[in-house]
């Protein structure tokens, strides 16, 4: 898991939106080049975040809304015997949830994934809102990202 901790409460509300690909793997690729492997404190609520929500207008913006059209527009003929129309998608819905404490990270969507490790200053105290990035540690693969605006609350 890799913490981005914005230097005052108030920076990630411009971090987010500057947050770029290439942005990213600058960061990654100087975390890297730090190293790993020391010892630390690290200070991080525990947290759970579940986002749960309808993928149709999502996937209908994206290219396929007549996939949702059940009244003659889907086609999925070849998928079963029937005519148009009378097979179509009515909804999808993707759920991910994020659990952190004190024994680790756990993510989950479509599969559980065991997260990795991060360098960090010696001490680093999250306590105002912060984004968390899961990555894939040989690919550098972003999993899952998220932010807690409210750490206390957590």
């Amino acid at each position: 898991m890799t913490i981005v901790l914005p230097r005052d409460a108030n920076g990630i509300d411009s971090l987010v939106p500057a947050l770029t690909g290439a942005r990213w793997s600058a960061w990654t690729t100087a975390l890297d080049a730090a190293g790993g492997g020391m010892s630390q404190d690290l200070y991080l609520p525990k947290f759970v975040l579940t986002y749960g929500p309808s993928m149709k207008s999502v996937l209908s913006a994206l290219g396929m809304p007549s996939a949702f059209d059940c009244n003659g527009g889907a086609d999925f003929t070849r998928m079963a015997a029937l005519p148009p129309g009378r097979l179509c998608i009515t909804d999808v819905r993707h759920k991910a949830t994020v659990d952190v404490n004190e024994e680790g990270t756990v993510a989950a969507a479509a599969t559980s994934v065991g997260i990795g490790f991060n360098s960090v200053p010696a001490l680093l105290r999250v306590d105002r809102p912060f984004v968390f990035v899961i990555r894939e540690r040989f690919s550098g693969t972003i999993l899952f990202m998220g932010r807690v605006m409210n750490p206390a609350a957590s």
